[in-house]
C-alpha cells in the first residue's frame, strides 16, 4: 500500500515537468522495468549488431550486462527524478555511456567504434544540459527543497506534547508574504526571482505531515471545490486524506463522479469531526450550513466565502485557527495561473496549500481589504470577458483610477494578470458556460455582471461588486 502510494505520488509529480520531458520520464519509468524483465528472463531472443543471439550468447558476450546497466540507470534515474531527488539526474546522464564501459570490462569481441562513443557522449551531454540547465527542471526540483525547508522550519511545532499546530510568520521566516499591502509584483516570487506559472511548483509535505491519518475536508462541492480537490490530488495529497460533503444534489453527484471524486463523498458530520483541515466552500448565502457542527480543536478552518468575515462564521474554532481566502475563478486554478488573497497571512501551512494549487498569494494587511481585492482582482477576468463580449472596450486608465480609489496602488500587475488569463474567442454558448461556472448566484461577480446588464460602465460595475461584498459582510 505504501509502495503503491509512493509510486502514485511520483507519477503525479511528473505532471509538473515540461510536456516533452514528462513524456520521456514517464516512458522510462514504465518501459525500463519491462525491458529489464525481458532481458533477465530467458523468454525471447535479442538482436545484437544485426544478428539474432541466444540468451547464453547475449550474456556471455557482455551485451546483456551492458544493456541491463543502461536500463537500470535510466529507470532508477527516471523514478528518482519523479521523486524530485536531484542527485538522480546523474544516473540519467551516465546511462548512455555506462554500457560501453561494461563492454570494455568484458573485452567484447566486437570493438566499439569511435562514432558510437562520440554519439553516447553527445547524448550524455544533452541529458546534462536538459537536467541541470533547464530552468523548468530546476524549478521542479526546487519544490522538494522548499518542501524540506518548510518541513524543517516547522518541525519543532509537531512535538508529542503539543499536537496543536502553532505555525506563524516567526516560526517560518522563509514564507514571508508577497506584500502586506497591495504591492505584489505577480511576476516575482518571494525572493525576487521571475517565474512563469508552470514553474510554480509546491509539494504538500507539511500538509501531509500535519494531517497524518486525518483528512482535509471540504464542505461544498461546486466548481471551485472540484478545481481545488483535483489540484490538491495532483499536487500529491493522498486520496484517502480527502473528504467531501455537499447538500446531496444529484447533479453534483454526477459531476463528482465524472471528476473521479464521488468515492470521497461522506456525511457532513464525518467531514467536520474528522478533518484536521477544513475548507468551507459553500455559497455566501449558505454560511450557516455548518452551524452546530462539531469540529476538532486541533484543526484549522479556511473559509472561501465572499463577503463573510471570519467573525461571522458559525464555528466553534479559535480565532487564531481561522483563515480567509479569496481565490480567482476555477478555470485559473485548473490552469495553475490564479491569484488569491489570504488573511491572516502568517501561516505556512495555509500558504503551502494555496501555492500547491499554483495560486499567487497576496497577503492582506487587514480583513476589510478583501472587498476591493475580490471585485478588482479575482472577479476582473470574468467581468472583462462579459464586458468585451458585448463589444465594449475596457479603459485601463479608468480601472487604475478605480483601484487607487480603493487603496490598490500597484494594481497594474493585477490588471496584467487579468488580461492574461481571461478567455478569448468564445462562442456565445462557451461564454455562457464560462460565466455560469465562474459566478456564484447572489455573489460579488453576479452583482458586477448584473450591473453591466443595467448599462453601468465597467469601473462603476466593479464598484457595485465591492458594495455587494460589503453587504454580504453586513457592513
Amino acid at each position: 500500500m505504501v509502495i503503491a502510494e509512493c509510486m502514485s505520488t511520483c507519477w503525479r509529480n511528473t505532471k509538473s515537468l515540461p510536456f516533452l520531458f514528462r513524456l520521456f520520464i514517464q516512458g522510462a519509468m514504465v518501459a525500463t522495468p519491462i525491458l529489464l524483465l525481458f532481458l533477465v528472463l530467458p523468454i525471447t531472443e535479442w538482436e545484437v549488431n544485426g544478428r539474432m543471439v541466444s540468451y547464453t550468447e547475449l550474456w556471455s558476450s557482455g551485451e546483456g550486462a551492458a544493456a541491463a546497466v543502461s536500463l537500470a540507470l535510466a529507470g532508477a534515474g527516471a523514478w528518482g527524478l519523479a521523486a524530485r531527488r536531484a542527485e538522480s539526474r546523474w544516473l540519467l546522464v551516465i546511462s548512455p555511456v555506462a554500457p560501453y564501459i561494461v563492454l570494455a570490462i568484458f573485452s567484447a569481441s566486437a570493438p566499439v567504434t569511435l562514432d558510437v562513443i562520440v554519439s553516447a557522449v553527445l547524448t550524455a551531454a544533452v541529458f546534462y544540459f536538459c537536467l541541470f540547465r533547464l530552468r523548468a527542471v530546476r524549478a521542479y526540483l526546487d519544490a522538494e527543497l522548499k518542501g524540506s525547508e518548510l518541513k524543517g522550519s516547522a518541525s519543532n511545532n509537531f512535538s508529542k506534547g503539543d499536537d496543536k499546530m502553532k505555525l506563524s510568520k516567526e516560526s517560518n521566516p522563509k514564507l514571508t508574504p508577497l506584500s502586506l499591502e497591495f504591492t505584489a509584483d505577480f511576476g516575482l516570487d518571494h525572493v525576487g526571482r521571475r517565474y512563469s506559472p508552470k514553474e510554480r511548483v509546491m509539494t504538500l509535505e507539511l500538509t501531509r505531515q500535519f494531517l497524518g491519518t486525518s483528512t482535509l475536508g471540504m464542505v461544498g462541492a461546486g466548481h471551485l471545490a472540484k478545481a481545488i480537490a483535483l489540484g490538491l490530488l495532483e499536487a500529491g495529497l493522498p486520496k484517502h486524506n480527502l473528504a467531501i460533503c455537499h447538500r446531496g444534489s444529484k447533479e453534483t453527484d454526477r459531476e463528482l463522479s465524472a471528476a473521479g471524486l464521488v468515492e470521497r463523498v461522506v456525511d457532513k458530520d464525518i467531514v467536520t469531526r474528522g478533518s484536521r483541515i477544513l475548507l468551507y466552500l459553500v455559497r455566501p448565502q449558505d454560511v450557516m450550513a455548518i452551524q452546530g457542527a462539531d469540529f476538532r480543536d486541533d484543526g484549522i478552518f479556511i473559509s472561501f466565502l465572499a463577503g463573510v468575515p471570519l467573525k461571522n462564521l458559525p464555528v466553534s474554532i479559535a480565532d487564531t485557527q481561522r483563515f480567509r481566502v479569496m481565490p480567482s475563478a476555477p478555470d485559473t486554478l485548473r490552469q495553475r495561473n490564479g491569484i488569491a488573497a489570504l488573511y491572516p497571512a502568517d501561516n505556512p501551512l495555509v500558504r503551502e496549500i494555496l501555492e500547491s494549487l499554483g495560486l499567487r498569494v497576496v497577503a492582506l494587511k487587514q480583513e476589510s481589504d478583501i472587498h476591493a481585492f475580490t471585485a478588482l482582482g479575482p472577479c476582473l477576468p470574468i467581468a472583462l470577458t462579459y464586458w468585451e463580449g458585448l463589444g465594449n472596450k475596457s479603459d485601463e486608465a479608468e480601472l487604475l483610477d478605480a483601484a487607487r480609489k480603493f487603496g490598490l496602488p500597484s494594481y497594474d500587475s493585477i490588471l496584467r494578470w487579468a488580461h492574461s488569463v481571461r478567455p478569448r474567442g468564445l462562442s456565445n454558448d462557451e461564454q455562457k458556460r464560462y460565466l455560469t461556472q465562474a459566478t456564484t448566484p447572489g455573489g460579488v461577480t453576479d452583482a458586477i455582471l448584473a450591473a453591466i446588464r443595467t448599462g453601468m460602465k465597467l469601473p462603476t460595475a466593479l464598484e457595485r461588486g465591492i458594495e455587494r461584498s460589503r453587504e454580504l459582510a453586513g457592513e
